[in-house]
């Protein structure tokens, strides 16, 4: 290009060759120079660039450490919130808990200050399980969270081990009834395969657990509530927190079930003192159907005992709706979630070993037809028989042996003096071992009729054999007042004969009774007997019903189980040669009233005696253990809260029933529930074996409630055939048709 500029010819080819290789030069010096200043530019850009991006980071450091700032001040504003907010719950929580008496996290919190330190010590100590097992080579193999103890031992000669196993809490703040609930479904898996004839599992509570129980609930608790409220609390006429504080001492113990059968005994003594009021009034005023000589009243005291009547079932039906606020008298229960609830649900849940899965429901049903109602019809048979038996023997001994008929009395004492009162006393004494014998027969009978059932659960079996028991044993006791109020008593026909007074000349109706009885028939009776007299005669039997009958319970299930049990105590202490006679009259009446049968082998016991002997080798730290802690304690029959229960709904349907007709008598029976109701916590502590695993009261309280509004109905049918049958002399005149309606329709 320069040659050209300058309009200089073209050179030669040495010149040309020179100009190439300097043009050549020239653009190679050209790209480096290119190269250089693109390389300047890059190394501009990458300054550039990372300044700005340390711009970018100090300013992106500066963001975050604001934002980490106002995230934590943010978050220590919500975290005291929150934790203001769980204060103030907990606060409230453990307030509201504190009424009801309890909290959750400690079943004897709040008890501190109440209650001897010995005794708070006492009611916190472990129980434990014992099993007695058969020997084997290779034991179970027990868990690992129980602490162990092994003795060697005899069950009728025949070799035995004894474990007593206790659950290690490490310090956790765990109650003794949840202690067991943990325990025994892991013992009863680890033992079921050694399991020998005879006593297998039960539990065991320290001696100083009872005699805490017993003085808090006899003694009640440091209060400084004046004397004569503590007395109204002493006798149950006010609720006291001292019962809710016993109550929670003992659920801790013994669990929910044993709590609310001793809740349901202070609620039923509580709920008797205004009834009790009323019938005083009704005693007071003259209030009845009949006079003292049996005629029928009118006027004034007969409507007062009409409306006593009313009242008497309006306190039932109040009764019925106020059986609910027996579970204001217990505990807080824990929540649900709370392991001790969860533990709980587990118990209820526990299947029934058998259940039958397989077994097709019609097969269920022809079992309960041709097996279970013929049972019971049997069961009914008999009891129309004893029944039978126990009036001809008070018929007997009134009108034979007593010759009241002639003396126009209803007392053998008349004419034999103290030996004829004292066979009077005997006939009722006699009438009230008739009905523990029912109750005896019942158990064993609902509980096959309940497996029969097929229950998938144990808790369901166990209520169905309940409320199978409550009715039949309910049909049971009433079966002898029907057969005197209903069948005995009324004058169904117009009486011409003995219409005046006794007649021995009458003629006796030629049927089976007079001819098994002779002259003593209630059929004879009933045609010879005017029927004032036999009003007389009714009345007469209602005062054993309430005067003897309910103290005789006691007398039977707490008194005489301790007395034979230190009898026997006494008799194994002496010498052999004097008290060997005695012995096996001793273990007889302790194997009927004290001693768990199949514990202690039955009849056999009262052959060979204590069935559990000491094994040679062990020394008296051992022994004693061994003795008193474990295998005596297992002799004892096992305290049941449905069988408590079970007595008091029947004490609700004697007095439903037959409260109005012996008014003095209710006031006898107040006391004797009360006496009762003291009684039951030694019962429970001394004369009865523990019971084996703490349950809810779930089932219990359903079952209750159910009874009490049956039981309220059919009050109401009896009290109008009291009005319109028993005590009712036109009955006679009413047309058949008319009396036919009146039996249907009651």
């Amino acid at each position: 290009q320069a040659f050209h500029w300058i309009k200089v010819p073209c050179p030669g080819p040495a010149m040309s060759s020179l100009l190439q290789e300097a043009v050549a030069k020239a653009e190679e010096a050209e790209e480096t120079v290119l190269a250089d200043v693109e390389h300047a530019d890059v190394l501009e850009t990458l300054e550039a660039a990372e300044a700005d991006l340390e711009k970018a980071e100090t300013s992106a450091v500066a963001n975050l450490e604001k934002l980490e700032a106002s995230a934590v001040a943010d978050a220590e504003k919500v975290g005291a919130a929150a934790v203001a907010d769980v204060e103030k719950i907990d606060a409230a929580a453990v307030a509201e808990a504190e009424k009801i008496g309890t909290v959750v996290a400690d079943d004897l919190k709040g008890m501190e200050e109440l209650l001897p330190a010995e005794h708070l010590t006492a009611l916190r100590l472990a129980p434990s399980i014992a099993v007695l097992l058969k020997e084997s080579p290779f034991g179970p193999s027990f868990p690992p969270e129980a602490e162990v103890q092994e003795f060697a031992a005899e069950f009728f000669g025949q070799p035995r081990k004894l474990y007593i196993l206790t659950l290690k809490t490490k310090g956790q703040n765990v109650s003794p009834a949840e202690q067991v609930m943990r325990l025994w479904p892991l013992v009863e898996a680890a033992t079921h395969e050694f399991r020998a004839d005879g006593p297998w599992m039960w539990t065991l509570r320290p001696k100083e657990v009872s005699d805490a129980l017993l003085t808090v609930e006899v003694l009640g608790l440091k209060t400084k509530e004046p004397p004569w409220k503590q007395i109204l609390y002493w006798l149950r006429i006010m609720k006291s927190a001292d019962s809710s504080f016993f109550l929670q001492a003992v659920q801790s113990q013994y669990g929910r079930d044993v709590a609310y059968c001793l809740a349901w005994a202070s609620f039923w003594v509580q709920e008797l003192w205004p009834l009790a009021a009323i019938m005083f009034t009704m005693a007071v005023s003259g209030a009845s159907p009949v006079g003292e000589e049996g005629y029928l009243l009118v006027g004034a005291r007969r409507i007062c005992w009409e409306i006593g009547k009313v009242l008497a079932l309006l306190w039932g039906v109040a009764l019925a709706f106020r059986s609910q606020y027996v579970l204001d008298i217990l505990p807080l229960p824990p929540p649900s979630g709370h392991p001790q609830h969860d533990l709980y649900r587990k118990v209820e849940d526990i299947p029934n070993r058998a259940y039958l899965e397989s077994q097709p429901q019609g097969i269920k049903y022809a079992k309960l037809v041709c097996l279970a109602c013929p049972a019971v019809l049997l069961y009914f048979a008999f009891v129309g028989l004893v029944i039978m038996l126990q009036i001809q023997l008070a018929f007997f001994l009134k009108f034979d042996w007593g010759d009241c008929v002639n003396l126009d009395c209803v007392d053998p004492g008349v004419k034999h003096g103290f030996a004829g009162t004292l066979a009077g006393i005997a006939c009722d004494i006699t009438l009230a071992i008739i009905f523990a014998l029912f109750h005896a027969i019942l158990g064993p009978l609902s509980a096959w009729i309940a497996d029969l059932q097929n229950h998938r659960t144990l808790a369901s079996r166990q209520f169905g054999a309940d409320m199978l028991t409550i009715i039949l044993d309910c049909i049971s006791k009433l079966g002898i007042c029907t057969v005197y109020a209903f069948i005995f008593v009324p004058a169904w026909k117009e009486q011409t004969c003995a219409a005046e007074g006794p007649d021995l000349s009458c003629p006796c109706e030629d049927d089976w009774q007079t001819a098994l009885f002779g002259d003593s028939a209630m059929s004879c009776l009933h045609a010879r007997l005017p029927v004032d007299y036999r009003r007389v005669m009714f009345n007469d039997f209602l005062e054993g019903c309430f005067v003897v009958a309910p103290f005789i319970d006691i007398l039977i299930g707490t008194i005489l189980p301790r007395i034979l049990v230190l009898g026997l105590e006494a008799a194994h202490s002496y010498g052999s040669l004097a008290c060997c006679p005695f012995r096996g009259l001793l273990r007889l009446l302790a194997l009927i009233f004290a001693a768990d049968g199949a514990t202690v082998g039955g009849l056999k016991y009262v052959l060979s005696g204590f069935p559990f002997q000491r094994s040679a080798g062990e020394d008296e730290e051992k022994k004693e253990t061994f003795s008193d802690r474990a295998l005596q304690k297992n002799c004892l029959r096992r305290f049941e809260p449905g069988i408590e229960m079970l007595i008091m709904k029947l004490n609700v349907v004697w007095i439903l029933f037959l409260c109005y007709l012996k008014p003095v008598g209710m006031i006898v029976m107040l006391v004797a529930s009360w006496l009762d109701l003291h009684m039951k916590t030694i019962r429970m502590t001394y004369g009865s074996r523990c019971p084996d695993q703490p349950r809810g009261y779930e089932l219990m309280h359903e079952e209750t409630y159910a009874f009490l509004r049956g039981a309220v109905c059919a009050s109401i049918g009896w009290s109008v055939g009291m009005s319109l049958i028993t005590y009712n002399d036109d009955l006679p005149q009413w047309n058949a048709e008319w009396l036919a309606f009146l039996l249907l329709a009651w």
